[in-house]
């Protein structure tokens, strides 16, 4: 019997060590950070507290959490955090001309943020109109501060009830005019409407404007609508009636006509 047979020896492993280069920690570290900026960026969306809002032809008011009211004209854009709302009033307005009714609250402003700039309410009804370089600002009740832009040195602008403040983009320049009192009856003042048929909404319209509105056919007269409006002429009213039933309207001597 051989007493010599092989004896292998077991083959011990050997560790395999990772060598990180500094260059290779920098990137691992730049990219968590791109990556947990993004996610703190993009938390509110992902979570939907970020709220937007659309304006439609028919300018529907949509209520705020803290009971103001905000209406968008067509075409407008705004967006506000229902998250941090409750602690800081702020909507912001992407485009478009909006109207505001604001719920007055002790302590806390309720703000309009803009691109450059804000308007700074304390509890009152206005308006405003993001123009293509300016930005208009009409004070319908209360007092409004427009300011000429952001910052602890931004200047603001005082407006009062039947004054318009416009805000220059190019220069940052603030100014305001007075309007006239009796400019009131040629707008609409909160006119509100629930499922209420079109010949009613008129002839509620022609008492407030001492005008004629005239609707044609048994049938148009019958629809119903909701609608709410607030500093729209009259001419701006019939023109939204007509295209929320997408029908034809047209003014003459002895008023307006709105017919299919």
């Amino acid at each position: 019997m051989d007493k010599t047979g092989d004896h292998q020896k077991p083959e011990i492993a050997t560790a395999v060590r990772t060598i990180w280069k500094p260059w290779m920690k920098f990137v691992a570290a730049a990219v968590l950070f791109v990556v947990g900026f993004a996610a703190y960026l993009n938390f509110d969306r992902w979570m939907g507290n970020e709220i937007r809002l659309y304006g439609s032809v028919a300018q529907q008011p949509t209520l705020l959490p803290d009971g103001s009211i905000i209406t968008l004209q067509a075409g407008a854009e705004a967006m506000f955090n229902k998250r941090t709302f409750p602690q800081q009033r702020t909507v912001e307005l992407k485009k478009g001309k909006a109207l505001f009714d604001v719920k007055h609250q002790t302590g806390s402003s309720f703000v309009v943020d803009l691109e450059h700039n804000y308007v700074r309410d304390i509890g009152t009804t206005f308006e405003v109109n993001l123009l293509k370089d300016d930005v208009e600002v009409l004070v319908k009740e209360g007092i409004v501060a427009l300011s000429s832009g952001k910052g602890d040195h931004a200047e603001e602008l005082v407006l009062q009830k039947n004054q318009k403040g416009l805000y220059k983009r190019q220069t940052a320049s603030l100014s305001k005019i007075d309007l006239s009192v009796d400019n009131d009856t040629d707008v609409a003042q909160k006119l509100s409407y629930s499922n209420v048929r079109l010949d009613s909404i008129c002839s509620d319209l022609e008492k407030h404007f001492r005008a004629n509105i005239t609707v044609v056919g048994d049938s148009l007269k019958a629809r119903k609508l909701s609608m709410y409006f607030d500093g729209q002429t009259l001419n701006e009213i019939v023109q939204i009636l007509s295209k929320t039933l997408n029908v034809k309207w047209k003014t003459g001597k002895k008023g307006y006509s709105i017919y299919e």
